[in-house]
């Protein structure tokens, strides 16, 4: 898991936090991959019943980072409007255990919890 995006668990709560104040939590090629890898932890641990996500710093997230070229839209083959074909968070991954979204600041675009 890349180091942008931590994962903890603490008794049966995961909690998944965007790691890149300096960039209020824009998500680039590596934090994609992050809560990718994050998400199939929680999806994937038995003892992760409940799963929160937040940001470090004064953001919870605002979104693509521009500035990273096209690995904040991940990397999969087709257009930039086609869904991954790939399991992923961003696919639609059905994960069936409770998240939560503890918003802590900006929340723009992409970083919106839907």
């Amino acid at each position: 898991m890349a180091d942008l995006v931590r994962y903890e668990l603490d008794g049966h709560v995961a909690t998944i936090t965007y790691d890149r104040p300096e960039a209020l939590n824009a998500i680039n090629a590596e934090v994609r991959q992050g809560l990718n890898d994050a998400f199939t932890r929680f999806r994937e641990e038995e003892e992760a019943w409940v799963g929160i996500v937040t940001g470090s710093g004064r953001a919870f997230c605002v979104g693509a980072d521009l500035r990273g070229g096209g690995g904040a839209a991940g990397e999969f083959p087709g257009t930039f409007w086609e869904k991954p074909t790939q399991n992923s968070f961003e696919s639609g991954w059905e994960i069936f255990k409770p998240v939560i979204a503890a918003v802590n600041g900006l929340c723009l675009g992409s970083g919106s919890p839907s």
